[in-house]
């Protein structure tokens, strides 16, 4: 059975999934929908300046100025929100709202994790930024106690670029790391955040933004725009290029989804850029795709765990504004577990689904 597309949201960027509930943002205010009903409830607003508000009516405007979250999640019983080097806290019983942190050097969060620090569940991101010269990279913590965020790590200078995504398995912390050179890496990092180690580093086969397990193999998929991509399973986290790449792939995958049905795996294909050519002007408004994006579409995607069978859920075109000022052609998906049978897209800089939700069911 396919799925098919049950809902449209237009205008709305979905951005968690916590039991029955959706919840979603539009022009400064976080709303809440039934995934049975659809109904739907304005929960909180993120008080923005009135600048922001003018700005951000115009699409595009936003688009160009990155006036929308880059990503959130639901802990305990609020949702933290990542708009620019801000992190939002919502509490999602009264609907109050603070700005709970403010990421130094404009800093920003690609991925918050809920992970076991000392068996103690917390909330921790990387920090997200272009960083070529790799100066030090931070890993932040939520001290659940007293309530603030606090520096759980420190990468040194000349080690990684940026933090794509901190993820515990099987009581396991790995840090995924990008994006060149021996940037481009998966560590062990153990439970006190004192010691990092580097697993396999070094290639391009190696840049992920999300990895998971399941028995005892690891699955993830390249996040490259210079070389071909491939979905990825390791073994033992030991890397056999001769029987760990499954199949090739169309474009990097920056976004994967989870599902309640553990035995399949979700994820995108993004339409992206290659290197800049070092003319600010011509790179800004390049359409060019990267040497490893091999389709102007964004594909959705899901991998039978089970079968060892990969099929396209989705697809949609990039659009044709230049990728570096417009943004990436990419399909998000929100944090949290997607019901059985159901997968939430978020369309960004995509023909026709651009700044809209799709709901999938089978």
């Amino acid at each position: 059975m396919k799925y098919q597309i049950s809902k449209i949201i237009k205008g709305y960027r979905s951005l968690a999934v916590e039991g029955k509930l959706l919840y979603l943002y539009k022009s400064g205010s976080i709303f809440s929908m039934d995934l049975e009903s659809y109904s739907l409830s304005k929960i909180s607003h993120l008080n923005f300046s009135k600048i922001y508000n003018i700005l951000s009516a115009s699409r595009l405007i936003s688009r160009i100025f990155r006036l929308h979250p880059t990503t959130s999640i639901v802990f305990g019983n609020f949702l933290y929100i990542a708009f620019k080097s801000c992190i939002y806290k919502v509490c999602l019983a009264s609907g109050s709202c603070q700005i709970h942190h403010i990421i130094p050097l404009n800093r920003r969060v690609l991925n918050f994790s809920i992970i076991k620090l000392s068996s103690i569940e917390t909330l921790v991101f990387g920090e997200y930024f272009s960083n070529p010269n790799k100066d030090p990279v931070n890993i932040w913590k939520l001290d659940n106690e007293k309530n603030t965020w606090e520096v759980a790590y420190v990468f040194v200078p000349g080690v990684i670029n940026h933090v794509h995504n901190i993820v515990e398995l099987n009581n396991r912390i790995f840090v995924l790391t990008g994006d060149f050179g021996d940037a481009s890496a998966i560590w062990l990092i153990d439970s006190e955040f004192v010691e990092c180690k580097p697993l396999l580093m070094g290639s391009q086969q190696y840049r992920a933004t999300w990895i998971t397990q399941f028995e005892n193999s690891f699955y993830y998929a390249m996040d490259s725009q210079l070389e071909q991509n491939y979905l990825i399973c390791l073994e033992d986290l030991q890397f056999n290029k001769s029987n760990s790449l499954i199949c090739d792939i169309p474009g990097s995958s920056i976004y994967n989804g989870n599902s309640l049905n553990l035995t399949k795996l979700i994820f995108s294909t993004s339409v992206e850029c290659g290197e800049p050519s070092g003319v600010f002007l011509f790179d800004l408004f390049s359409n060019i795709r990267g040497p490893g994006i091999k389709s102007k579409y964004s594909h959705v995607f899901e991998y039978d765990l089970l079968n060892q069978r990969i099929s396209e859920i989705f697809k949609a075109s990039k659009d044709i504004l230049p990728f570096r000022i417009f943004q990436f052609g990419s399909f998000l998906m929100p944090t949290g577990k997607m019901p059985i049978d159901t997968v939430i897209l978020y369309g960004n800089a995509l023909k026709k689904y651009d700044n809209q939700t799709l709901i999938l069911k089978k």
